[in-house]
């Protein structure tokens, strides 16, 4: 009983400093830049979520807790509400895909839109891809592996609700791969 009482006490703690400051809001709408042309996003999954400020680079924020469709300055990638157990491996490049989405692409395999565990961050400053806790910076052309699962987009059925976000039409048809990376214990970079 000891045990469980110092495991809540932990919890409590730990939650008290998620309240003390909370994150920053998430830009829904990538900002143009010369020569491309913005992707385009559904409604945001996040209500909270506002467009960063003119011309303004997105700032890194910490994903936990809520699934949504994060925009980078060039690039968007999904991340799921909670993270799973699943094992399967999932590994390749990272590469930009169809409609700005990040995905991972393995030879001989399908190229699969990637949903990312909660507490990875986007990369900024013209970077294109992600900060991935305890491993660190993961960019276009990197090599990486990791745990979790194959899924089909959009991810809309039989998950539970908040998990995921379904995949943008714009990123992926209906029976796309979808990589989902559960968790990131084990997550290589190289």
């Amino acid at each position: 009983m000891l045990r469980i009482g110092a495991i809540v006490a932990t919890l409590l703690i730990a939650l008290a400093g998620c309240a003390e400051s909370p994150p920053p809001p998430v830009s829904t709408e990538p900002p143009p830049s010369a020569g491309q042309a913005p992707v385009a996003s559904p409604a945001p999954a996040d209500a909270s979520a506002t467009p960063s400020a003119a011309g303004a680079a997105p700032k890194p924020v910490p994903t936990s807790g809520k699934a949504q469709v994060l925009h980078g300055e060039k690039f968007r990638t999904l991340v799921a509400g909670a993270e799973g157990a699943r094992q399967a491996l999932i590994s390749g490049r990272l590469a930009v895909g169809e409609g700005g989405c990040l995905v991972v692409r393995s030879a001989g395999e399908p190229e699969s839109v990637i949903v990312w565990p909660p507490g990875v961050t986007l990369l900024t400053n013209g970077r294109v891809g992600v900060d991935v806790p305890g491993t660190g910076a993961v960019t276009v052309g990197d090599t990486f592996s990791g745990g979790g699962g194959y899924s089909e987009a959009p991810m809309t059925e039989g998950f539970p609700p908040g998990r995921y976000v379904p995949v943008p039409a714009a990123c992926a048809k209906r029976g796309t791969p979808v990589a989902v990376i559960d968790n990131l214990d084990g997550f290589q970079v190289g």
